[in-house]
């Protein structure tokens, strides 16, 4: 399964997750897979109701509650773009894996991609018990990258490993690998993170491969 989430009333709309299924769609070489969206509003896919009201990015707890992860599964942000194959996800032997935090050394993940080999489920139910505090709880205690739901999620783990690792240089950055002007062969899965968005990028590759 290849999983996204989409919270109405922030920076995406369905247009988003159409593209992002598009890509998958095209980069998946015939491998078969069931693309699913966790929202609350209606998309041109499979979609999985978003029942909480967790704001902004930890509307991505959302997707470790029970019964929605239950085998191999890949989760992409929105702001991904898929630019070459993607089934070779399917090798990767890690039970979790995140993006690496550029900042060397950390034990924290980015969630802006994801990997499962099966469920979670004690990272929602641990979310759950107490929503408001752990806002609050990164939210005074943010430093660097470790903020967010990516510090609630790493710290549900003992170690993280680190997508790079299983698939060097196949998951990048649009911004930090500087690839404005093209894209490695190595490289099948291009992530955002912030500004800009895919959207706001009108010359070069990305308007090709964004469709």
């Amino acid at each position: 399964m290849v999983l996204c989430v989409l919270r109405s009333g922030g920076d995406f709309d369905p247009d988003y997750v159409h593209r992002l299924r598009n890509g998958v769609e095209r980069h998946m070489r015939g491998k078969p897979h069931r693309f699913v969206c966790i929202s609350d509003v209606p998309v041109d896919c499979e979609r999985i109701e978003l029942t909480e009201n967790y704001p902004g990015w930890w509307s991505k707890i959302s997707m470790f509650r029970p019964g929605i992860i239950t085998g191999d599964t890949l989760y992409l942000d929105l702001d991904s773009v898929v630019v070459n194959r993607l089934d070779l996800v399917m090798n990767i032997q890690f039970d979790f894996a995140m993006l690496s935090i550029l900042d060397g050394g950390q034990k924290i993940g980015n969630s802006g991609a994801m990997w499962f080999r099966k469920p979670f489920p004690h990272v929602y139910e641990k979310f759950a018990e107490k929503p408001e505090y752990w806002i609050k709880h990164h939210q005074d205690n943010a430093h660097d990258r470790y903020m967010g739901d990516q510090a609630f999620i790493s710290d549900c783990f003992d170690h993280i490993p680190k997508l790079h690792h299983a698939l060097p240089g196949f998951f990048l950055s649009y911004k930090y690998n500087k690839l404005q002007d093209r894209v490695p062969e190595s490289c099948s899965v291009v992530c955002f993170g912030g500004k800009p968005r895919p959207r706001d990028v009108k010359t070069g590759w990305v308007p090709r491969a964004w469709v």
